[in-house]
């Protein structure tokens, strides 16, 4: 998960009734923050915030434990250690995403 990227309530709204339809089940991985990278990890407060979103609009959720942080691992960081366009094109991604449609909170 995202700060302020994709764990908003619309978020949540959006992901309980995509997987609904699926029957799939969510699992909540923060992302870890990682020098250089322009986001940061959703809190553990807002991780739990948004499971207990999913849960009470009917999805199945488990959030996850973060592994790999000790030896920069983890969700997020290793892409981290390679250059590329990827990388430098994250800025942009994220602001199309802040500006979708159904993304006002």
């Amino acid at each position: 998960m995202i700060a302020d990227v994709n764990d908003r309530p619309s978020d949540a709204r959006e992901l309980a009734a995509a997987t609904r339809r699926l029957r799939a089940h969510v699992n909540l991985i923060p992302l870890n923050d990682t020098p250089g990278w322009p986001t940061t990890g959703s809190s553990p407060a807002k991780v739990k915030e948004f499971a207990d979103q999913l849960l009470d609009l009917g999805a199945n959720v488990t959030v996850r434990a973060n592994r790999g942080t000790d030896i920069d691992a983890a969700c997020g960081q290793l892409r981290a250690n390679h250059n590329g366009p990827t990388v430098t094109e994250v800025p942009a991604r994220i602001e199309r995403i802040r500006r979708s449609p159904g993304s006002t909170d």
